[in-house]
């Protein structure tokens, strides 16, 4: 009988609290607790120095949310169109020093842009900025990376609002 009690106890305190979050009136203002989507772009630029042996490493990943449908958002690497849940991209794109450019196909509600690197025996440079609707989540320039470095290079950038 107090399990019964308990589940409806928490039932209905479930049922208010949607009732109350999604019943606010929505302002226009900045101030808006309302989740804005917005297309995303991040640029990550690594130096020369960083190459395809062993120690260095560099991990890059991004997932959206749009917000029209709920579905995850394609990416456009350097321009050429990426599909999946994730985007996954390695040590193998920025080999020698790149600079890639990650855009969102669509507008994001919700997601993760991540970037984390380790260095070998010579320390790279790597810069990186990234943006959602224009407004700057995460951005670094020419931050220096170096062989055990502790903690390694890692940024993340929360495309929540």
């Amino acid at each position: 009988m107090k399990m019964k009690l308990i589940g409806k106890g928490l039932l209905s305190t479930v049922l208010m609290s949607a009732i109350v979050l999604t019943g606010c009136s929505r302002s226009n203002d900045e101030n808006s607790d309302e989740l804005r989507s917005d297309k995303v772009k991040a640029t990550i630029t690594v130096s020369k120095e960083f190459v395809k042996a062993d120690g260095y490493k560099m991990s890059v990943t991004a997932t959206g949310v749009t917000n029209t449908t709920g579905k995850f958002t394609d990416w456009l690497v350097n321009g050429q169109r990426k599909t999946g849940i994730n985007l996954e991209l390695g040590t193998d794109d920025f080999a020698g020093g790149k600079t890639v450019t990650i855009e969102s196909t669509d507008d994001v509600i919700s997601g993760l842009v991540s970037i984390d690197a380790f260095a070998g025996a010579t320390p790279f440079t790597i810069s990186h900025k990234v943006e959602k609707g224009g407004k700057v989540r995460s951005e670094g320039t020419n931050e220096q990376v170096k062989m055990g470095q502790d903690p390694t290079f890692m940024r993340s950038a929360n495309l929540n609002d």
